[in-house]
């Protein structure tokens, strides 16, 4: 988990997504000031009619709002830093399918995150054709033994 956030900032997710939130606001400001120009029975309707729709479309967009590309580009990247790391990539795959098993994260047509079953395919993809073999823990600690000799 910790890779995958790491990975959205180093590809500028977060600056991106306050981007696309300015552009958000700018159309909602666009949509009140064209309101504006209507009679109060007419902006009544129209806001009636989409009001709730654009909510949660809203909604969604700024709370999740790096986007299923992003998302994928994550996790391609935190396969990798894990990799490089000396961590088995593999336990993200399982950490998606314990998501899976419990029900969480669903994916669906304005969740920003693809599904768990979506995720576990890329993810596995991604690992075999990166031939990710999941066996660098040795990696890590001779990592580790070179730190504490530099210690003592």
């Amino acid at each position: 988990v910790l890779a995958h956030e790491v990975a959205h900032v180093a590809h500028n997710d977060g600056t991106s997504a306050i981007k696309k939130s300015r552009w958000t606001k700018l159309g909602v400001d666009t949509a009140v000031e064209v309101g504006d120009h209507y009679s109060p029975g007419q902006a009544k309707a129209l806001t009636g009619a989409f009001s709730s729709a654009v909510g949660d479309i809203t909604k969604k967009v700024l709370n999740n709002s790096y986007g299923r590309k992003a998302e994928q580009r994550a996790d391609a990247s935190a396969l990798k830093y894990m990799n490089r790391a000396g961590y088995d990539p593999n336990a993200l795959v399982a950490l998606m399918k314990t998501q899976q098993q419990r029900g969480i994260g669903k994916g669906g047509y304005l969740s920003m995150s693809a599904s768990p079953k979506k995720r576990i395919a890329w993810l596995e993809n991604d690992i075999r054709k990166n031939n990710m073999q999941g066996t660098v823990a040795s990696q890590r600690t001779t990592r580790f033994n070179r730190e504490i000799a530099k210690l003592r």
